[in-house]
């Protein structure tokens, strides 16, 4: 894989999470937007404090696995989140793309247990692909703070 394409990698998460709201019912734009930016921010403050080793190094899968509970817990709240009407139809599909980046999460995980170096790679590439998408999808609803940093990309120079 060429260095660009693995510096894709770099930004193969994205991830916002809102609480529920207290009265369980829907949320107005602003108080969804207030309460998944508080999320996204806790969420990352989590996976920042997880030590991620380059792609294909020992511990990564390990660190992978932390990384991918945080995210699976940020993303149960956020689907107990009831957004405006108005947002519901952007706001599930924001969730179900960030949903495909935790399931490519795993797919590179395992890759990475299988020392298929390869193909994490390519795992990786498509996993930065749907972090763009879902960074333009937040944005939409007003949602910001949600990238998280994933294992740097392997060093060819280092091999």
């Amino acid at each position: 894989m060429g260095g660009r394409a693995v510096a894709l990698a770099l930004v193969v998460f994205s991830l916002g999470a809102a609480a529920c709201g207290s009265d369980g019912g829907q949320l107005s734009a602003r108080e969804f937007t207030r309460r998944a930016a508080a999320t996204c921010a806790r969420a990352d403050r989590r996976v920042s404090a997880v030590a991620l080793p380059p792609l294909g190094r020992k511990g990564t899968a390990r660190a992978m696995t932390r990384v991918i509970d945080i995210e699976r817990d940020a993303l149960g709240e956020l689907h107990e989140l009831q957004p405006p009407k108005a947002l519901a139809a952007a706001v599930d599909e924001w969730l179900a793309t960030v949903d495909q980046l935790v399931v490519e999460a795993e797919f590179l995980r395992e890759s990475l247990r299988h020392g298929d170096r390869n193909l994490a790679q390519s795992i990786a590439i498509r996993a930065a692909r749907l972090s763009l998408r879902s960074q333009v999808l937040a944005t939409q609803i007003r949602v910001t703070g949600c990238t998280v940093p994933t294992p740097p990309p392997i060093d060819p120079a280092n091999e």
